[in-house]
């Protein structure tokens, strides 16, 4: 209990920005009016709304990196499109039968970390700081996009799952997770909507708490301390 205690204390701190009960009951009515939102719009328009908050993710990510940690990378679009080809390749290739597509989306993460891992070992260990940081990440994203994007004939596939160029990969399964009887299939519409927007309320207080804590402080710069 005392550990749970000290870890929502984190929630509060002098590196994270906003703090006090107008900080917090601000939150809370913009949590609200998210909640909300989707009794007031229609489901295509709310399943839209999802591919934003996706991108929220990558600023906080950037938020993290670029503005606490004082290192400029272009790397996040590269993770983030080798999850969605990963996650694309692996649905269309062994369905979405038994929840399966759950697994893919924690497999495909995992593969993104690994390429995010590698490509981090390597300009640690050569050193790489600074502007070049930003300069490496910027090359490599623009690598895959010039590669991905010539993909779209029939010859290049993955199995089953054609790459398709700058059309992007279609036939994607939704994402199911297992349930007795029937699948929960969350089609991009109100499901997906609550389900993003709670991993994006987790994501933010958990950085607020990693933020506060002494990794924390090994992450900011010591000129920002």
């Amino acid at each position: 209990m005392t550990g749970l205690l000290a870890m929502f204390r984190r929630l509060e701190g002098p590196q994270t920005v906003g703090r006090g009960p107008a900080f917090w009951g601000l939150f809370a009515l913009v949590l609200a009016a998210a909640l909300a939102y989707p009794l007031f719009s229609d489901g295509y328009t709310v399943g839209n709304t999802v591919y934003f908050f996706v991108w929220v993710f990558i600023a906080l990510s950037l938020c993290l990196i670029w503005g606490y940690g004082g290192s400029l990378s272009f790397g996040q679009t590269a993770f983030f499109g080798i999850a969605g080809y990963g996650y694309g390749v692996l649905t269309i290739n062994f369905g979405s039968a038994y929840g399966f597509t759950l697994l893919a989306l924690v497999m495909a993460v995992a593969i993104a970390a690994l390429f995010a891992v590698l490509l981090g070992y390597f300009m640690f260990f050569g050193r790489i700081a600074g502007v070049f940081l930003g300069i490496v990440t910027l090359a490599v994203t623009l690598m895959l996009e010039r590669f991905m994007a010539q993909t779209a004939g029939p010859e290049w596939h993955i199995g089953s799952a054609r790459l398709n160029g700058f059309n992007g990969m279609s036939a994607m399964p939704p994402l199911t997770i297992p349930w007795p009887g029937e699948p929960i299939v969350l089609f991009a519409d109100v499901g997906l909507y609550y389900l993003v927007l709670g991993l994006l309320v987790f994501v933010y207080l958990a950085l607020r708490i990693l933020m506060n804590s002494s990794f924390g402080n090994v992450i900011r710069p010591r000129r920002c301390r």
